[in-house]
């Protein structure tokens, strides 16, 4: 028997506490082989992460995001970041290779080194292509863009045409019996909670019914007692009125 999980195994369920959602967290691992380089690759803002990053002359890399320069911003201390790593720092530049600062309007677009970076050679970083950087955008968005899937269960890269493929495999299948189980195991727990709420509730309301009637009990007797004395006052009555009827 297989198991299929969503995009997001957390999506369709609620927990009850932080500590559950915590808990739940812990199963699912961390793959530290795919970290930021390949989402900067598929992003049309960040830098160019390529193969051969280690060998690009250090005037190429932006000092901000530490990848290839896309649209090179030139700082007041002649450092240059990319374009989208200045405009997510507002009014003011800092610059992590020196730590100075730039104001906003002290940068400018390095038009020659654009031109240099259009004819670096670059590597990709997916497959064995290898080009100028002017044309590396184009390769990347016509055979790698949403080429690849990250699974939100065992957090590894894997192509699209082999998805299914990798949910069928055993560490998969193991991972998500996990938490099935776990989630499971949550749901007992939950129940066990509300049965003895619900016994809790149930009690209480024995309780205040068994003084209630406690309380009507003890109304009932005084009720008999005061027919009792009704009657025997009834009683008397009645005699005294028939001796009275035989003097007259």
């Amino acid at each position: 028997m297989y198991f299929y999980v969503s995009d997001d195994p957390l999506a369709t369920h609620g927990f009850s506490s932080l500590e559950e959602n915590s808990s739940l967290q812990q199963l699912i691992p961390y793959n530290h082989s795919f970290g930021i380089s390949q989402r900067l690759l598929l992003s049309s803002r960040n830098g160019f992460f390529v193969k051969n990053i280690d060998d690009i002359d250090p005037r190429f890399i932006c000092q901000s995001c530490r990848l290839v320069l896309r649209k090179p911003y030139q700082l007041q201390c002649g450092h240059r970041q990319c374009q989208a790593c200045i405009d997510v720092q507002n009014r003011t530049i800092h610059c992590l290779s020196c730590s100075k600062t730039s104001a906003i309007n002290e940068v400018w677009f390095d038009a020659a080194l654009q031109a240099e970076l259009e004819c670096l050679s670059i590597f990709c970083s997916v497959c064995d292509w290898t080009g100028p950087l002017k044309i590396y955008q184009d390769h990347i968005d016509q055979n790698h863009v949403d080429r690849f899937l990250i699974c939100s269960l065992c957090r590894e890269q894997v192509e699209r045409s082999k998805i299914l493929e990798h949910y069928m495999t055993e560490t998969h299948q193991s991972r998500l019996l996990n938490i099935l189980l776990h989630l499971q195991s949550i749901q007992i727990k939950n129940d066990q909670q509300q049965h003895q709420m619900r016994y809790s509730q149930f009690h209480d309301m024995i309780s205040i019914l068994s003084t209630d009637i406690a309380l009507l009990d003890i109304r009932v007797e005084q009720i008999q007692y005061e027919f009792y004395s009704q009657q025997q006052a009834l009683e008397l009555h009645t005699y005294k009125l028939l001796l009275l009827k035989n003097l007259i």
